[in-house]
């Protein structure tokens, strides 16, 4: 492949490449205004027959998107990531990048055109959570088309995805805690919300327990409830890390919340007769299926909320927030906290609640003083 340099002044080139003919036997080439001196222009020449002579050589040129992903969660992703990982990356295929880009050569595919997908995602006011999420995926089976020579460059490594803006946590006071937990006792879920303000569970933790692990007045987690992304059906999947397997010891008015929801969970399994599917579960549907958790927050956590005269500002994991920053203030060890939520580390656990730690201190400092320094005669320097 030829490529020239016109050379407009010593600081600005027009870098020419002929690519070959088109079916009229019209000569094609690619075209670009260069800034900067003569050399920079010879590397920048350089590097585009390069990328354009590796362009010739893909291995399946007519390969379509749509085909490239059917290989790629086939041949590379199935039975190399969880289960989880898996569906919600073959759903956001499904849903988003099908539609959008399946029909056109893989080998087509140009970097702008993504990055115009992203700002059309952000029109359409989805989440800059999903837009993200959109891009590992184009990020990660891309790297792997280039690996098995069915790009030549990868289009993603100039897409910028768009800046993950983490949504504020919010943890109630202990008298909303109160006040929300006086509201939550008349509610289908009370026990539900005692435990989760009680243990600090995460929302899929507490969804997947069931009453055999519920054992001498504390509870063991094993296992998450996942559902499938865009449809109802749903899986238990293990615990993957030691720290996540833990043992919570409960209060004993969230027990007693616990053993009277088992007798009006017996009522209602009663009057569902052979329409209720026993999985043990503690919390269920009124046919003892798994709770959804959007059901869960939209239809319940909300009224609740409501009725508490709380903001809706609170989301489902801010009663593990609560029951945390609650744990910090109180001047509990920050490594029994981390062990309550079954963080990896006490580090992780002190970044993520770095707002109470001046209060720690302030207080450590005051405990510091009763013990010694307030002891001390008046006259010590």
């Amino acid at each position: 492949m030829k490529g020239e340099i016109i050379s407009r002044s010593d600081k600005v080139h027009t870098l020419r490449i002929f690519l070959g003919r088109d079916q009229n036997r019209k000569k094609k080439y690619h075209i670009e205004t260069f800034y900067g001196g003569p050399r920079a222009a010879e590397t920048r020449l350089a590097k585009l027959v390069t990328k354009f002579d590796k362009r010739k050589l893909s291995s399946n040129p007519n390969l379509t998107v749509e085909e490239f992903f059917d290989l790629w969660l086939r041949d590379d992703l199935e039975g190399t990531v969880t289960r989880k990982t898996y569906f919600n990356y073959k759903f956001l295929i499904t849903k988003h990048l099908k539609p959008k880009f399946g029909k056109i050569k893989l080998s087509k595919l140009k970097t702008l055109d993504i990055q115009r997908y992203y700002s059309e995602l952000r029109d359409q006011r989805y989440s800059l959570k999903t837009v993200r999420h959109i891009h590992t995926v184009l990020k990660r089976s891309f790297k792997k088309a280039v690996g098995w020579d069915l790009l030549a460059d990868n289009p993603m490594d100039e897409v910028t995805p768009p800046k993950l803006v983490k949504k504020e946590m919010h943890a109630m006071s202990s008298e909303q805690a109160i006040g929300f937990l006086q509201a939550a006792e008349k509610d289908r879920y009370a026990s539900l919300w005692f435990l989760a303000l009680d243990s600090g569970m995460r929302p899929e933790e507490y969804l997947a327990l069931r009453w055999s692990d519920i054992k001498n007045g504390a509870a063991v987690l094993q296992r998450a409830l996942v559902f499938y992304p865009g449809s109802g059906g749903f899986y238990f999947d293990e615990l993957k890390t030691p720290q996540s397997r833990r043992t919570i010891p409960l209060d004993e008015r969230t027990l007693a919340m616990l053993k009277q929801h088992r007798i009006e969970q017996h009522k209602q399994r009663l009057k569902a007769g052979a329409k209720w599917h026993d999985q043990g579960l503690i919390f269920t549907t009124k046919t003892g299926n798994p709770v959804s958790i959007n059901n869960l927050r939209n239809r319940y956590f909300i009224r609740v909320l409501e009725a508490a005269k709380l903001p809706l500002i609170f989301r489902l994991y801010d009663l593990r927030h609560t029951m945390a920053t609650l744990l910090l203030e109180a001047n509990v060890n920050p490594k029994i906290v981390s062990e309550r939520l079954g963080h990896a580390s006490v580090t992780l656990t002190l970044d993520t609640y770095s707002h109470v730690l001046p209060n720690i201190q302030s207080a450590a400092t005051q405990a510091l003083s009763n013990q010694v320094f307030s002891k001390l005669s008046a006259g010590t320097l």
